[in-house]
């Protein structure tokens, strides 16, 4: 497994499954990769800028807040 790959695999378990990229640019790995991930199905796509591992839950309400990072969700 490369370091990108591990470094990843880090991020998905701080962020429950999560792949902000922004995150991933701060430690060093590219959009390249990261499209290279979604590719060998090891990622999909949940919002702009955010990914989600194929074995997690998705969670709708945390990619609504993700996009909408000021909105005020009322249950």
């Amino acid at each position: 497994m490369s370091t990108r790959a591990t470094e990843a695999e880090s991020v998905l378990k701080e962020h429950m499954g999560y792949l902000p990229v922004s995150e991933m640019e701060r430690r060093g790995v590219s959009r390249t990769e990261i499209s290279r991930f979604v590719r060998e199905a090891k990622l999909e796509k949940a919002a702009k800028g955010l990914y989600v591992s194929p074995n997690a839950e998705s969670d709708p309400l945390f990619e609504l807040q993700y996009r909408y990072p000021k909105a005020i969700f009322f249950a």
